[in-house]
């Protein structure tokens, strides 16, 4: 894979994903510099799509606890930041602009940086619901080694911003050996040395593209 230089991984873990990997890789090929993904056994064309997107595919067995993978495949990346990933999720075209510019910072452009107020206050405020839920997120002092993204849910292919499912906030960039995936529940909370941040444009999630979809998870 050529280099975008702006040094970034991007790390998924994936089982029986042919019908979302393909979008999802490709909204990151103008950013990647390197594609992980970890195969948990699939048995549909998810490692071939994922070769031919240039990812290194590393197959594994499909455990009943996914962050195992999710932590296997971040902890086999290379570059300087990572962006961890699930296959039902697209990285809308302002935010790769947004995540090229904050990668090109310095450590104290980056502490320095500000964001929409309004923004700001939105996001400080899920913040607090999440850790009032999981606890503290990283620390108070240092640099910035993590960033919350925004989000944007799709239901039967449409955005809902209402509700309160909004802005729905996941540490996915991550600045390398400073986070780990806890090899517990699903729903555990990823673990951050440093300080984290927000990034301001949505990362796009379909986790629901069929009402058939959705009525077989909301049965699990």
């Amino acid at each position: 894979m050529a280099s975008k230089n702006i040094g970034l991984s991007v790390a998924l873990a994936v089982y029986n994903e042919e019908k979302n990997l393909e979008r999802c890789l490709s909204s990151v090929g103008d950013i990647a510099d390197e594609i992980v993904v970890v195969d948990g056994g699939s048995t549909d064309g998810t490692a071939h799509i994922a070769k031919a997107a240039g990812a290194t595919v590393i197959q594994a067995v499909n455990p009943e606890i996914f962050h195992v993978n999710k932590q296997k495949a971040i902890a086999n990346c290379h570059r300087e930041w990572i962006l961890q990933l699930d296959a039902d999720e697209q990285v809308s075209v302002a935010l790769a602009q947004e995540i090229r510019r904050v990668l090109n910072m310095s450590d104290v452009q980056r502490s320095t940086r500000q964001i929409d107020s309004r923004k700001k206050i939105l996001f400080e405020r899920h913040q607090k619901i999440v850790e009032d839920r999981d606890g503290k997120i990283g620390g108070n002092t240092g640099i910035i080694t993590a960033y919350f993204i925004p989000r944007l849910n799709y239901f039967l292919g449409q955005p809902i911003r209402h509700a309160g499912t909004y802005p729905d906030g996941v540490i996915r960039l991550v600045k390398n050996g400073f986070a780990h995936f806890p090899a517990k529940s699903v729903h555990e909370q990823i673990e951050i040395k440093g300080r984290v941040s927000w990034l301001e444009n949505d990362l796009w999630h379909f986790s629901n593209p069929t009402l058939k979809k959705y009525l077989t998870g909301a049965r699990k």
